[in-house]
């Protein structure tokens, strides 16, 4: 039986896109901005034409400072666009909400959280849904949880997602890097370890992006290659005395931002 698709997108990764390709100086008649809310609209027709699901939904941020920003006050402190800053940007959000309206796709956003946070809560949902399509076994009931999910973003942090009814897909950009649907398969081959060891991967590597620090002195090879030798963070530090000098006075200096990067 064919599974349904259920796209999921993340609107801010590609509000961030269009809002720095498309010259701001593409405005309306009454001389706003437009060219990050003209930039998503074309990017959200070629998705539904490109993937054709038979269910959508668009996660947008909520608006506030987050749980992480409380907690960690530089999370993603480095980020280009600052709503309470960038008028411009800020003002063509409620533009792209009457475009989604007219569209007739749902739209979810929740004071204090991200739109990661609701990618992730709806692909747990459909994990929730899998296990009982099992349980159920081959009962009637049971094609009710035939079901693929499809999320849009170039966010590398939602690989973590990624599972046999779970992929992310990645709008091309430019010719240098075309479309890419990303599989277990294809997570593994690219990276050399599985989706869910992406965040053990980004707790020693960090991400600039996000100004989030991972361990000092720890680059990608070496977090590649500790990530593929013990399989998790944990792991990781229950066996620190397996390795070099070097490796594990780093990784015992950064325990702490190792944990919190997690």
């Amino acid at each position: 039986m064919n599974k349904s698709k259920l796209v999921i997108i993340d609107a801010f990764d590609l509000l961030h896109r269009a809002y720095y390709v498309i010259p701001k100086t593409l405005t309306n008649k009454k001389g706003q901005s437009i060219n990050a809310a003209y930039g998503f609209t074309l990017m959200l027709i070629s998705l539904l034409d490109k993937l054709k699901p038979e269910y959508i939904v668009v996660a947008m941020e909520g608006g506030t400072p987050t749980f992480r920003v409380e907690e960690f006050k530089a999370y993603k402190a480095t980020r280009k666009v600052d709503l309470e800053k960038d008028k411009a940007f800020a003002e063509q959000i409620p533009i792209v909400k009457e475009v989604l309206e007219a569209f007739e796709i749902p739209y979810l956003f929740f004071p204090g959280f991200e739109a990661d946070d609701i990618i992730g809560t709806i692909a747990q949902k459909q994990l929730e849904a899998r296990s009982v399509k099992q349980e159920l076994g081959n009962n009637l009931q049971a094609s009710n949880f035939k079901l693929q999910t499809v999320v849009v973003t170039n966010d590398q942090d939602m690989l973590q997602l990624v599972d046999e009814d779970t992929s992310v897909f990645m709008p091309a950009k430019g010719k240098d890097r075309p479309d890419a649907t990303f599989t277990p398969e294809l997570v593994e081959k690219k990276y050399g370890f599985k989706p869910k060891q992406m965040v053990d991967f980004k707790a020693l590597r960090g991400d600039p992006s996000d100004n989030i620090p991972g361990v000092f002195g720890i680059g990608e090879k070496k977090a590649t290659e500790l990530v593929r030798q013990f399989g998790s963070l944990e792991e990781i530090y229950k066996n620190i005395s397996l390795l070099d000098k070097k490796t594990a006075g780093l990784l015992a200096e950064g325990k702490e931002d190792a944990t919190m990067s997690r």
